[in-house]
């Protein structure tokens, strides 16, 4: 009797999956969508509805929402616009040599539009990053910008999408790549790039060695950062679209602080030896300034114990030798309850340390 009874509730589950099936089949992603509730007409609120199922911008769910479009048409001033090429103006000499600095995003402005399953209305074009959009003399959708040095972008017909422009969503990605260069010097920068959103200070990072990077983040209004040693903090607000970004990092030598710092490859103030007797920098003497090199501005580095209540130290950047109080710290065991201590051995720097862990209840 009571194998009759297995064999019923294993029959009504397989027929269970098959339905499921059958109704995962159904559902056509092309034609089921909604906004499921959020007005993507409000930057950056996108979501899309799949087979009852809402997907929200922002949410690591295995769904991009700008895959999908809401089913409202675009009014001409709000059509998708596709950036197909950046120009030619105030990049490096060196920009054209090096392949994986690419100027072109899209052959064509058809193509940049095809990216979103669009076609290309009309294309805009300008001299100069800081220009105006305006209209394209000779160049048309079907035109092969290959050869061309202006901005380009393309008008696309593509119906509204859910839009996450303000909350970078992981499902969508972009991939970013550029040059990190001096423009005076006209020489590239070794440049720690970074980029991040409002919600995110980290959402991505990497350092180049080549003065060309290459990443990838989520799509959305995000920050670009860059930052190198001895250089000022470049930043760029942009919005990422699917596919290639071109982002180039201006990096701007830093001049020497009265505190005698300038930046480091975060971006952090740290102490530096070749700004003595720049712009009111004046280190103490050779010894505390060979101590503070490369140090954050305001540390204070011990050189010495000289008791059980002092130590020598130096204030960088410009402090001298000085005498401080700093007793020692003693743990009398037989008065902490529940006291434990482990030693594990780590690497610190490639030299084998003792780390010791001490923990107790009060």
């Amino acid at each position: 009797m009571k194998k009759k009874v297995v064999i019923a509730v294993l029959f009504l589950t397989i027929i269970t999956v098959l339905a499921m099936e059958v109704f995962a089949l159904a559902c056509n992603p092309a034609t089921d969508t909604s906004v499921c509730g959020r007005s993507i007409t409000v930057t950056g609120n996108g979501a899309t509805e799949l087979c009852e199922t809402c997907y929200l911008c922002g949410v690591s769910d295995g769904v991009c929402p700008e895959d999908y479009s809401s089913g409202t048409t675009e009014t001409t001033s709000e059509m998708m616009r596709m950036m197909v090429r950046i120009g030619h103006a105030g990049r490096p000499v060196f920009a054209t040599d090096m392949p994986d600095s690419r100027e072109v995003i899209f052959n064509t402005g058809e193509a940049a539009c095809n990216s979103l399953g669009g076609t290309c209305t009309s294309i805009e074009t300008k001299v100069n990053l800081e220009d105006l959009w305006g209209g394209a003399s000779g160049i048309g959708c079907n035109t092969d910008i290959n050869g061309n040095t202006l901005y380009v972008r393309a008008i696309c017909n593509n119906p509204k999408r859910a839009g996450c422009q303000n909350c970078p969503d992981p499902d969508c990605i972009a991939d970013i790549s550029g040059l990190t260069y001096d423009p005076i010097l006209q020489e590239k920068v070794v440049t720690h790039v970074n980029i991040i959103s409002t919600d995110n200070p980290n959402l991505r990072s990497e350092e180049d060695s080549t003065g060309v990077y290459n990443m990838q983040s989520p799509t959305g209004n995000v920050k670009v950062v860059c930052t190198a040693q001895d250089y000022n903090k470049s930043e760029r607000d942009i919005f990422l679209q699917r596919g290639n970004n071109i982002i180039d990092c201006k990096m701007y030598e830093a001049v020497c602080s009265s505190e005698c710092t300038l930046p480091d490859l975060d971006g952090q103030e740290v102490c530096r030896s070749k700004c003595d007797g720049q712009h009111g920098c004046g280190f103490a003497n050779p010894q505390t300034t060979a101590l503070c090199e490369g140090v954050p501005a305001g540390s204070t580095i011990v050189t010495k114990r000289i008791n059980d209540s002092y130590v020598e130290a130096v204030n960088c950047c410009e402090g001298d030798f000085e005498t401080i109080y700093r007793p020692l710290s003693t743990i009398e065991s037989n008065n902490i309850p529940n006291l434990l201590t482990r030693d594990y051995r780590k690497k610190m720097d490639g030299v084998p340390v003792t780390l010791r862990i001490i923990t107790y209840t009060t």
